[in-house]
Order: structure tokens, then C-alpha cells, then sequence
């Protein structure tokens, strides 16, 4: 016999062996039902944007929340936000669904 193998050859010699494979089991699947959570939280996190999400423009959003408040009326979002969208460069035209 391999030297690698003589202690668990002793080991199994003196004990119960079906013992030591419902031990051995009952380890195997508490590792795995431990790692996989830990292994989806990591995976989650990664894949989780950083921070505040990415927006068009601070005075579109702005006017997009004076909008929500009631402040201002669905005709005037349009033009504020076109206004706002041509002075940065954008292209023209109703950018807001209906």
C-alpha cells in the first residue's frame, strides 16, 4: 500500500466505517451549502452597479422633477428638456415617452 493511504487504512481498521462516510458526507454538503450562498452574494455584488446611476443631465433632472411634483405641465418638460438636451449637443426632437 502507497504510504499516502496507511493512516486512513489505520483509521478505517479501527472505526466504523459507515460512520465515517455519513460524517464525511454530512460535511460535504454543509461546505457546499455554505460556499454556494457566499459564492451568489460575491457574484450579486460584482455585478451590482457602483453608486448613484449615470443620468443625462442634472437640469434634466431637475426639470423631470419639478415635472413629477406637479410644477409643471407635460408641454413644458418637452420644451425645457429639448432646450436643455439641444444646448448640450443633443439632437432635437421629444426624448420623453408617452
Amino acid at each position: 500500500m502507497h504510504p499516502f493511504y496507511e493512516h486512513s487504512a489505520a483509521l478505517l481498521a479501527r472505526h466504523d466505517s459507515r460512520v465515517l462516510g455519513v460524517v464525511s458526507m454530512a460535511a460535504y454538503l454543509l461546505f457546499w451549502a455554505a460556499a454556494i450562498p457566499v459564492a451568489l452574494r460575491m457574484l450579486r455584488h460584482a455585478l451590482q452597479p457602483a453608486g448613484r446611476p449615470v443620468t443625462d443631465d442634472l437640469a434634466v433632472e431637475l426639470v423631470r422633477a419639478r415635472y413629477a411634483r406637479g410644477e409643471i405641465d407635460r408641454a413644458e418638460l418637452l420644451e425645457r428638456t429639448d432646450v436643455l438636451r439641444r444646448q448640450a449637443g443633443g439632437a432635437p426632437g421629444r426624448s420623453e415617452r408617452r
